[in-house]
């Protein structure tokens, strides 16, 4: 059980940093969604890339009105592994992306894709990029939509 008092630790790293290493227990929160979103009422350990950028959103938030105390991971996730701290990294047994086996509809899409080409048959081109475009645009918009329930929960 964690101690609802102890700071909350939050990377502003990108997100393809964060899976590939990260320190145990720390929560992704990119800089500009950690300003434009209701503050987590807890004291924050930020851990950034850069020193710099790391104390200017310190000052930003600060400026916005985040009300408790701020520090942030001198060095950064660099320093954190240099110390010889642990770290959780990507390969935790969960299939990457370039893992999975390509889906039926990525599949179809391509071979319509390639048909239409050889045909040039404009109607087999447009359902073509609208199979291969639409679950990226429904998933972009559904983890966008869903981290900002998951921010109402903290």
């Amino acid at each position: 059980m964690s101690n609802p008092h102890a700071p909350l630790v939050v990377d502003i790293r990108s997100r393809r940093q964060f899976h590939r290493h990260r320190i145990p227990g720390s929560q992704h929160l990119p800089a500009g969604r950690l300003i434009s979103t209701e503050f987590p009422e807890r004291d924050l350990v930020l851990i950034g890339d850069d020193d710099v950028e790391t104390r200017r959103l310190v000052g930003q938030l600060y400026e916005h009105g985040y009300p408790r105390r701020i520090q942030h991971l001198q060095g950064g996730l660099k320093a954190w592994s240099a110390a010889g701290l642990p770290l959780h990294s990507g390969a935790d047994g969960t299939l990457k992306k370039r893992d999975l086996p390509i889906p039926w509809l990525t599949m179809t899409s391509i071979a319509l894709l390639l048909i239409g080409f050889q045909q040039l048959s404009p109607p087999l081109l447009l359902l073509s990029l609208g199979l291969l475009l639409t679950p990226a645009m429904v998933s972009a918009w559904l983890q966008r939509h869903l981290f900002r329930l998951q921010r109402r929960a903290y």
